[in-house]
Parts: C-alpha cells; sequence; structure tokens
C-alpha cells in the first residue's frame, strides 16, 4: 500500500514540477503532526536550510 502511495505522490510531484518549472520547487518530508506557529516554522526552516537559526528573528 505505502509503495503505492508513494508513486501516486510522485505522479502529482512530477506534474507541479512540470506547471510551475519556473520557479524553484522544494520538497519537504511529510512531518508526523501538523506545523503550527513559530516552533513549526523554525520546523520547517531547518528541513529546508538546514540551519538552527533559519533566518528567524524571535523579536516581537
Amino acid at each position: 500500500f505505502c509503495l503505492a502511495k508513494r508513486e501516486e505522490q510522485q505522479g502529482y510531484i512530477h506534474g507541479l514540477r512540470e506547471q510551475f518549472s519556473r520557479y524553484a520547487v522544494t520538497e519537504l518530508p511529510l512531518f508526523p503532526h501538523e506545523i503550527r506557529g513559530l516552533a513549526g516554522l523554525k520546523e520547517v526552516s531547518e528541513a529546508i536550510y538546514g540551519d538552527a537559526g533559519g533566518g528567524f528573528n524571535d523579536a516581537r
């Protein structure tokens, strides 16, 4: 089942890459939880940029 689902998703990803070929498309892992709030955005930033800071500023 998981392999079939992965293949299905790969088809969607391929279509999106073709449709948005003018843009840099970044794939993220499937997180085991919903991304919410600043902590969630930091987690996404780390996945994209690979550093703990990710350019976020905690100042309000």
